[in-house]
């Protein structure tokens, strides 16, 4: 686990470091397939932490915004919300409003307690 954690953070410093125009487009370029790995890094916390994160820095980067908003719909929206300014982001924190109202509407609905599913 050690090892893990210092490699994950030996990337996301080179990520950070090294994230340009260039290298945006060059990911864009990518095929829909060739750009799979985005979704396996959204399934686990320290990457989403890492793109969001970049996204915070580079806020006109349209790849960046692509994939919060794609983190956003996944669901992680509080993970969003810890990390970032919600005012650069209305739609990301629109889908989190929105989300947040239909399961205090379901609570209510349910006399206060989450439904099995939730």
């Amino acid at each position: 686990e050690t090892v893990r954690r210092l490699v994950e953070q030996v990337i996301a410093k080179t990520a950070k470091s090294n994230f340009t125009e260039k290298a945006q487009q060059t990911l864009l370029d990518l095929t829909r397939k060739e750009r799979q790995f985005f979704d396996e890094m959204m399934e686990h916390e320290r990457w989403r932490r890492l793109l969001i994160d970049l996204s915070a820095e580079h806020k006109n980067s349209a790849l960046l915004t692509l994939l919060l908003k794609s983190i956003s719909n996944k669901g992680y929206h509080r993970e969003i919300a810890k990390r970032i300014n919600q005012s650069d982001y209305f739609e990301v924190f629109h889908g989190m409003l929105s989300s947040e109202l239909g399961l205090l509407g379901k609570l209510a609905v349910n006399g206060g307690k989450a439904s099995a599913d939730e």
